[in-house]
Order: structure tokens, then C-alpha cells, then sequence
């Protein structure tokens, strides 16, 4: 194959890889632009030279990756299926008031339900003391 046949085949694998979710795409897409970056350099591979090198750039991207996120982590200790717990102890503004043991907060563009022991009128501060799946305990915040 040429180096123009590998960097089409790079640039489709990449506009699918814009499309669909995830990026596991993404590195079969970066091993096509190596062949055909391979191939303008002058370096004269057989087809069956090339799907190895193929095969063997995208298994050692891929692989790279994995280990690469998994030594780092979830980015600053947050985990996506945890973003109530990260607001424990986080002072907020009412935006309903409690009524019924239950309110409204707002944090950043969206509202969380919230349960408090005591009434409070919207417009108080509270602080989040604990987390249960998307409703959160608060108490009045005293400065």
C-alpha cells in the first residue's frame, strides 16, 4: 500500500474515532499515520512488512496508553460515578427553601436535591455533610 492509501486509512479511522465514543480508534488511526509517515520517509516495506508494523504500533500504542491512565489515575483523586461525595463539606446557597426536611441546592449548572433536620428559608448557606446516590444532607453554615 502506499504512504497516501495509510493516511486515508488513518484519516477515516480518525473521523470515526470523532463520532463514536470513547478513543480506542484513535490509536489504530495514529498506527495508520505511522506507516504512512514510514512510507514518505523513503522506507520500502511489503505489504505483509506493513500490516505487522501496523499490528505492532497499534498493539504498543494501545498498551502504552492503558498502562500510562492507569498509573495515573482517576485525575485528582475524582471518580466519575462519585461527583455527590466531592461535595461533601462544600458550602452552597439554598435555592429553594427547606420545607419538609427538603430543598434545592445549586452548584455550578445544575440543581441538587437536598434534605435538611431544619427548616431554612432559599438564599441560606449550607454546608453538604454527607452523600446518598444524587441527594445530599446538609446543615445551616455558620461563618
Amino acid at each position: 500500500m502506499s504512504a497516501l492509501a495509510w493516511a486515508i486509512v488513518g484519516a477515516l479511522l480518525l473521523a470515526v474515532e470523532v463520532l463514536a465514543i470513547g478513543t480506542w480508534l484513535l490509536w489504530f488511526s495514529l498506527g495508520a499515520f505511522t506507516l504512512a509517515l514510514l512510507l514518505v520517509l523513503g522506507v520500502e516495506l511489503g505489504l505483509e512488512a506493513q500490516l505487522l508494523i501496523y499490528a505492532a504500533v497499534t498493539l504498543a500504542e494501545t498498551v502504552l496508553v492503558v498502562v500510562v491512565w492507569r498509573r495515573r489515575g482517576p485525575q485528582g483523586g475524582e471518580r466519575l460515578n462519585e461527583r455527590a461525595e466531592r461535595l461533601v463539606g462544600q458550602i452552597f446557597v439554598l435555592e429553594t427553601p427547606v420545607v419538609h426536611g427538603r430543598g434545592r441546592i445549586r452548584v455550578g449548572d445544575g440543581s441538587w436535591p437536598v434534605r435538611c433536620a431544619e427548616p431554612l428559608p432559599a438564599g441560606a448557606e449550607v454546608r453538604v455533610t454527607a452523600a446518598d446516590g444524587s441527594e445530599l444532607t446538609v446543615v445551616a453554615h455558620t461563618a
